[in-house]
């Protein structure tokens, strides 16, 4: 009883703050623990030393939180052995020496994100935001293009606010909602077969859409955003007409409808960073 109490004692010296915890994942073989405090408001910074209490079995284990995301908390096991599966819950104590310094939170919740095939289509884009709760981000996209085709040639941008709700959390896999839209100011080249400029136009619009996908989120805040969708346009289709030139009223090209249909599917495939 006074080893016990020894060790109790020495597990437990400085604690603060307790908190109560569910376990998200347990990695045996690192020694890993993460779990999701309960309020998420809690008080853990990276480098925190922090006592591990099994409400189940009154275990009792000490580690290092070495990441902080806005829904769970990543814990090094240094001493003590815990036999806890995923959903038990836990009590965390946070601890702090005397000589320790105040760290940043890990939980900023900024992301960056990019459409990498876009790139090989001479179209530049991404998108920046931040995480407003654990299931809602809201950005800023925004793109430049300057595309040369065999029939077409493009060139102008995009931009425009984003928002979507990510059913599994921020920095979670699961299935995500994104709503868009924007303003857009394009130049169209309509090209004969001789690649010679026939007619040209240049719509300005206003943009809206969404799209439902799915986010594959790691742990070293990597993530993979892949979905489908529609979006529209709201230019005037009858003002859409490409003439030969400026004198001649024949027409060289439909563009309403052969090249800027106001529905039209959409996508996402982006490679991104949340830190």
């Amino acid at each position: 009883m006074f080893k016990l109490s020894l060790c109790l004692m020495s597990l437990g010296m400085l604690a603060s703050h307790a908190y109560s915890a569910t376990v998200v994942k347990r990695m045996p073989k690192k020694r890993l623990l993460v779990v999701k405090p309960e309020p998420m408001d809690q008080d853990f910074y990276v480098g925190d030393l922090v006592r591990i209490e099994d409400n189940r079995q009154q275990g009792l284990a000490r580690g290092k939180v070495i990441r902080v995301r806005p829904q769970k908390v990543a814990i090094k096991i240094e001493k003590g052995r815990l036999a806890l599966n995923q959903g038990d819950q836990v009590t965390l104590r946070a601890t702090k020496g005397a000589d320790k310094k105040p760290k940043e939170k890990d939980s900023i919740g900024l992301f960056a994100r990019v459409n990498p095939i876009l790139y090989i289509q001479d179209t530049y884009n991404g998108s920046m935001g931040f995480a407003a709760s654990d299931h809602i981000t809201l950005g800023l996209m925004g793109s430049y293009v300057d595309s040369k085709g065999d029939w077409s040639n493009y060139s102008g941008y995009m931009v425009g606010p984003q928002l979507a709700y990510h059913l599994g959390g921020v920095s979670e896999h699961g299935f995500f909602v994104k709503v868009m839209g924007g303003y857009a100011d394009l130049g169209l080249e309509v090209l004969d077969e001789n690649s010679d400029v026939m007619g040209e136009i240049e719509p300005s619009f206003f943009f809206a859409g969404g799209i439902v996908g799915y986010q594959l989120a790691f742990a070293n805040g990597i993530q993979i955003h892949l979905g489908v969708g529609g979006q529209y346009h709201s230019y005037d289709k009858d003002k859409l007409v490409i003439y030969e030139d400026e004198e001649s009223d024949e027409i060289a090209a439909d563009a309403s409808e052969d090249f800027l249909p106001q529905f039209a599917p959409t996508g996402e495939i982006s490679l991104g960073f949340m830190l």
